[in-house]
């Protein structure tokens, strides 16, 4: 029995009959770990795969994705299968102590992801009278996730415009629903062409 470069076994003309079944076993077991095999859901790929290998590779029919196996998790291969973006232009006023929506809400996208997404927030903030304004975002539907100071973008002394890009892990893999909130510590402050995209960064 001889290997391919890359080390996938075959049978030879001069090997005997006897050694086929033992190539054909090593050739399937070797399609275990270098083919791309198909698997319902992830729970499916954990039962056949309970020990995977670096470079392990595997495709999953409930999200159409497919996926390497880095050493400690499964990755998604290539770039992110989806996104969205919303944007609402008016100048509207904001006027609450905690998050909450000025005159127009959002604005919002709705998403199917896996457990990570990108998420990018941008307006145009008026502090009115050096209030400290806050442009945040809210996560509904599959996960939950609150409004905080530390994804947001903010202006204090200043009118400007701010965009800030937040990394989500540990998202509810499903329909995913990222609102964009606002606060300001007293008084108001004005917000306008605002803007949030989300990318679908996988499992």
């Amino acid at each position: 029995m001889a290997v391919t470069p890359v080390g996938n076994p075959y049978v030879e003309s001069s090997d005997l009959v006897a050694n086929y079944p033992g190539a054909s076993e090593a050739l399937a077991e070797r399609l275990d770990v270098v083919g791309v095999n198909p698997f319902a859901d992830s729970a499916a790929r954990a039962t056949a795969i309970p020990s995977p290998v670096e470079g392990q590779m595997a495709s999953l029919n409930d999200d159409d994705k497919v996926y390497r196996y880095s050493g400690s998790e499964w990755l998604v291969v290539g770039p992110p299968l989806s996104s969205a973006v919303a944007r609402v232009e008016t100048s509207q006023s904001g006027n609450s102590g905690v998050y909450a929506d000025p005159a127009t809400a959002g604005p919002a996208v709705t998403l199917t992801t896996g457990t990570k997404a990108l998420v990018t927030i941008t307006a145009s903030l008026n502090d009115n009278n050096g209030n400290p304004l806050y442009a945040s975002f809210v996560v509904s539907g599959a996960s939950t996730v609150a409004a905080s100071d530390a994804n947001a973008i903010y202006a204090y002394g200043i009118n400007m415009r701010a965009t800030a890009s937040t990394l989500l892990t540990g998202l509810t893999a499903g329909s995913n629903t990222f609102t964009m909130k606002y606060r300001v510590n007293v008084g108001s402050g004005l917000v306008a062409n605002r803007e949030i995209s989300v990318i679908d960064m996988g499992s």
